[in-house]
């Protein structure tokens, strides 16, 4: 669910990421698409760790692709 390192290389000439979640699964994500020639970034900290998190990831995944209408969702 996470972006790939092409799409920031497409975008930036230098960056970093550090991801650093508590458990393997967790309720931490980062988000980026392209749309439209616009790059849309954003941080998030869900609610909870575990499978709870995970899923209130997914939710956010998924409806920040509906808030800018993402062709592609998931990779």
């Amino acid at each position: 669910m996470l972006p790939t390192n092409e799409l920031f290389d497409t975008h930036f000439s230098e960056y970093f990421m550090l991801f650093w979640p508590r458990d393997i699964v967790s309720g931490d994500f980062y988000w980026a698409r392209e749309n439209d020639n616009i790059l849309f970034f954003a941080a998030a900290d869900s609610t909870g760790h575990g499978v709870p998190g995970a899923f209130v990831s997914m939710l956010g995944v998924f409806n920040l692709c509906r808030l800018i209408k993402a062709d592609h969702c998931f990779f």
